[in-house]
């Protein structure tokens, strides 16, 4: 590492640490009647839905907690990448950050259960599954690693969209690069349904596709439309492989200072927020398909059992690694109706 790099780290480091302990008072024991600041990181921008959905939960929680606490949001990545901001509310020096699906297994093994391509049958199954009051049993598990989901904002299908062909059938897989999140689980799937997977970073996608690193990528329409994909990809395959949810997650450092009926409140604000979600997500879905297809983006149906049959494996070989990981997969194919 060189010296340069090492003091630009410390600088952004410094940076973090002061925009922190600017807002000191959220982590303090405060008098009755003071507001008590607290902070809520994510890194998506002003405009998204998600942050929309973020005013909306502070504005609940002032309102259910009497005015004692006020949330602060911070987008944009303004305290770093999710990483880092997990590691800060981790830590204690942040309340509540924004988190992906597919980076919840790499902190517990046992959540790639939700991130399994076709673990939900359709749209009702995983709404059920998401809804369904067990769900913070698994939640509650990552309370060792100090942080809890306490809610999950739903993320859509994702489906495969690639500058080459329409994809039909598993067969027109064959050949393809294509770009995935940094997880086993969506490589493994890649390599099951026939492409080659590639693994980087989103702020890199744009570039690759223009330069044939790859020849596609995988994600819902808002994402494909907002980031600028469609400019140089020109087709979208309905394949709806996953359906990820992004998850509001508390630090267990400022979660255990809370009394029940505090923890309570904050949990109401939260379950309002992602129930109201819903509808705001899929009218921008609606808006964002409008957007792909009057720039020309051509869309298409897949033969998705074909799809579907080729991953069950991983679905079995879950369920196979502890009795615990085969009573959480039958818990969610009860749920399948």
């Amino acid at each position: 590492m060189s010296k340069k790099f090492t003091v630009l780290r410390l600088v952004a480091l410094f940076f973090v640490f002061a925009v922190i302990m600017s807002c000191s008072k959220g982590s303090e024991s405060v008098d009755a009647g003071e507001v008590k600041e607290i902070r809520l990181a994510h890194t998506l921008p002003q405009n998204h839905p998600v942050h929309q959905a973020y005013i909306k939960f502070s504005e609940l929680v002032k309102e259910y907690t009497g005015g004692k606490y006020e949330i602060v949001i911070y987008p944009d990545a303004q305290l770093g990448n999710q990483t880092a901001a997990i590691q800060l509310t981790q830590s204690g020096g942040l309340e509540f950050v924004h988190m992906n699906a597919a980076i919840l297994e790499g902190f517990e093994p046992i959540f790639t259960l939700i991130n399994l391509p076709y673990i939900f049958k359709d749209y009702d199954h995983y709404t059920r599954v998401m809804t369904d009051p067990k769900i913070r049993e698994l939640y509650e598990v990552l309370r060792s690693k100090n942080f809890i989901p306490i809610a999950h904002l739903e993320g859509g299908a994702r489906s495969m969209y690639n500058k080459t062909r329409p994809i039909v059938t598993p067969a027109d897989m064959k050949g393809l690069k294509i770009r995935v999140q940094e997880s086993a689980t969506h490589i493994e799937m890649i390599d099951l349904l026939g492409g080659s997977a590639v693994a980087m970073s989103p702020s890199e996608i744009y570039t690759a596709l223009q330069q044939n690193v790859i020849d596609g990528a995988e994600n819902n329409s808002p994402t494909f439309e907002s980031q600028k994909h469609y400019e140089v990809t020109k087709y979208y395959s309905l394949t709806e492989h996953m359906r990820l949810s992004d998850f509001l997650a508390v630090g267990v450092p400022f979660w255990d200072t809370l009394t029940e009926e505090e923890q309570g409140q904050f949990l109401q604000a939260a379950s309002e927020v992602s129930a109201e979600f819903s509808p705001v997500w899929n009218e921008g879905v609606a808006t964002s398909d409008k957007i792909l297809k009057d720039a020309g983006v051509t869309y298409n149906d897949v033969d998705q059992e074909a799809f579907r049959a080729l991953v069950i494996p991983m679905h079995e070989e879950y369920g196979s690694k502890s009795p615990e990981n085969a009573q959480w997969l039958e818990w969610v194919r009860s749920l399948e109706q």
